[in-house]
């Protein structure tokens, strides 16, 4: 680009830099070129929404001498340009279009620069392809006639109104209107619809709810951690079952959750917690012993974001808990300690007692998260803060109480139902 190019293109960029309107407005954009930069000036009031809404192409051509700014006025096409189009303004080669140039290769170089300003146009916009217009003095038929080449159904019109003025500029904004007064239909048959392989996917409103929405849909979930329990409801271990009670144990769940909003729901969840079974040989008698727990809960979840992948979530819930245990302790040779009262009862093993807990009330504390891996799988984390009321001792604890980490996923039923989905999306 020489050195009058060079200063055009600043003096564009200086020009269509302030002001700058709703939607592109007025741009200066720059095509690389046979190891060249050349720039176009692009006017539309398409947003980036607004794309695909096949506006037409009008490409006008500033006669030799003059550059894009010099035909182009940005406040009179931001005020009376109505219709949804996109202008761009070329600037030629050497000011020079081709078609009288010395250098022979000046057109197909235009003409080069012109189809790859219109396929960049259409990437953005999504233009009309059928719907393309060149304006120029009439003096640059060669660059339009190898335009053709590309885009055969390319329209050209000769304007004598392609320069400096307020009144040239007027009137050639007349011109523009009329080319715009009718819609020419998309050649589906002549041109391929675009595809960006870059682009992001575009999913509509009820395709979100579908994907990543909870509204109306039933997860069922299993989730397995670990639980320690206070030590403010630790007491000393019972004899006559061997059962430590205060030490860790591990949860096993299993739950169904409805989803009455995006962001509310009720669940019904069991769970068990098996003790692990211990054991102790002290001289001649072995100490043995084992437990459950098992509980009921139901309650509400809330979850603040909505149609999101990962969400974090509160929940409190009530319920009924059952405690029970076995154990106690036995001599080598059999004989029951003294502390059974002699005889064992009858199907139970020589030394060995049982005892159980049922607590009406309990409550849990839960906070966590659910990450929506596919349409129907779930996988979620939480801590959970359980509290029960306090019972005579038992093993070694006189309430259930403790801080459990739960891990597990969930499977949603209905996860392709669109039932009371569709007016929402509206």
């Amino acid at each position: 680009m020489n050195r009058h190019s060079g200063i055009a293109a600043l003096l564009c960029l200086f020009l269509t830099g302030a002001g700058t309107t709703s939607g592109y407005a007025q741009r200066l954009f720059a095509i690389k070129t046979d190891s060249t930069s050349r720039t176009y000036l692009l006017h539309t009031h398409l947003k980036e929404e607004d794309a695909g809404h096949n506006a037409p192409l009008v490409i006008l051509l500033a006669p030799k001498g003059l550059t894009a700014s010099d035909i182009y006025d940005r406040t009179l096409y931001a005020k009376q340009l109505y219709r949804q189009a996109v202008i761009a303004l070329p600037n030629a080669l050497q000011s020079d279009w081709g078609c009288a140039s010395e250098d022979a290769l000046s057109a197909n170089r235009n003409a080069e620069f012109l189809v790859r300003m219109i396929e960049e146009i259409y990437r953005n916009f999504k233009i009309n392809r059928d719907d393309i217009t060149i304006i120029s003095n009439g003096r640059d038929s060669c660059a339009v006639s190898r335009v053709r080449e590309k885009y055969p159904s390319v329209q050209w019109q000769s304007s004598d109104y392609l320069g400096p003025g307020e009144f040239a500029r007027t009137k050639l904004l007349q011109e523009i209107h009329g080319l715009l007064s009718t819609e020419t239909p998309r050649n589906s048959a002549f041109f391929e619809p675009y595809t960006d392989p870059f682009a992001p996917k575009v999913i509509t409103p009820l395709e979100r709810m579908i994907e990543q929405g909870y509204y109306n849909r039933w997860v069922v979930n299993i989730r397995y951690g670990g639980m320690t329990f206070l030590k403010s409801i630790r007491t000393e271990m019972k004899e006559d079952a061997y059962l430590d009670l205060s030490k860790s144990v591990a949860p096993l769940s299993f739950g169904i959750t409805k989803w009455f909003s995006d962001s509310t729901a009720w669940f019904l969840e069991f769970s068990r917690m098996p003790v692990s079974r211990q054991q102790k040989i002290n001289g001649n008698s072995l100490s043995i012993g084992g437990g459950m727990m098992r509980n009921v809960t139901i309650g509400f979840k809330y979850a603040p974001l909505t149609e999101k992948r990962l969400r974090p979530y509160f929940s409190l819930a009530t319920g009924a808990m059952w405690i029970n245990i076995r154990g106690g302790k036995i001599t080598m040779n059999g004989s029951p300690p003294p502390s059974t009262g002699g005889a064992p009862p009858a199907g139970r093993p020589p030394g060995f007692a049982g005892d159980q807990r049922r607590v009406f009330l309990h409550t849990t504390l839960e906070a966590g998260a659910d990450y929506r891996l596919t349409r129907r799988l779930i996988i979620n984390t939480s801590l959970k803060y359980l509290h029960s009321a306090q019972f005579e001792p038992l093993g070694s604890i006189k309430a259930a109480r403790g801080f459990s980490f739960l891990i597990g996923a969930g499977y949603v039923l209905n996860a392709r139902s669109t039932k009371k989905l569709e007016y929402l999306s509206e």
